[in-house]
């Protein structure tokens, strides 16, 4: 009997968590403001369209532009303006920039190891093609998947214009001609 109830205090011990005897080293805090902001999003130059949906519409050109992996083509600068001149208090509280963040959840075109986006597998679209977000200010890759080069713009007189540039960039081989057709949601953040 002796052997059972010390069996069973045993497993009852056994399976509480561990304890640990250190220390914490440091502490998260999280600091933030929530706005009320009454700014619109709509396109600017070489876009259209407006808050539900901005496009980009990217030139033809021919696929021995894209003869290689990782070759890009098609280059095309457009902005997405942030308020506006009429609206004075699009943007309370302390901000003074205003950016874009990527929905990486759901925008289910992101291919995680570029950070670029695919095209649909719409029948006739071409293949091994992808659309690159570009920061138009130091030419390099937006990574929409890591967020990483995504610009910002100075918020003045109620309004941000937001530059960024978009082309195609080959992606696994020769690009197989068709149309293009792409998305990816984004969220203003500002700061």
């Amino acid at each position: 009997m002796n052997k059972t109830i010390s069996f069973a205090i045993l497993a009852a011990v056994s399976a509480l968590p561990p304890l640990t005897a250190s220390a914490a080293d440091s502490k998260l805090h999280f600091t933030g403001e929530v706005i009320a902001s009454t700014c619109t999003v709509t396109a600017g130059a070489n876009s259209t369209g407006s808050a539900g949906e901005i496009a980009v519409s990217l030139p033809s050109i021919s696929k021995d532009e894209l003869a290689t992996d990782g070759d890009h083509a098609g280059d095309k600068a457009f902005q997405v303006l942030i308020g506006g001149v009429d609206q004075s208090d699009c943007v309370g509280g302390t901000a003074s920039k205003a950016s874009v963040a990527f929905d990486t959840i759901n925008s289910s075109l992101i291919d995680q190891s570029t950070g670029r986006l695919n095209n649909s597998n719409t029948a006739g679209n071409a293949t091994n093609v992808q659309v690159e977000l570009v920061n138009p200010a130091n030419g390099n890759p937006i990574n929409v998947y890591t967020g990483t080069n995504i610009p910002d713009a100075a918020i003045v007189a109620g309004q941000a214009v937001l530059n960024l540039g978009a082309r195609y960039v080959a992606k696994g081989g020769p690009v197989g001609e068709g149309k293009v057709d792409t998305d990816v949601a984004f969220s203003v953040v500002y700061f």
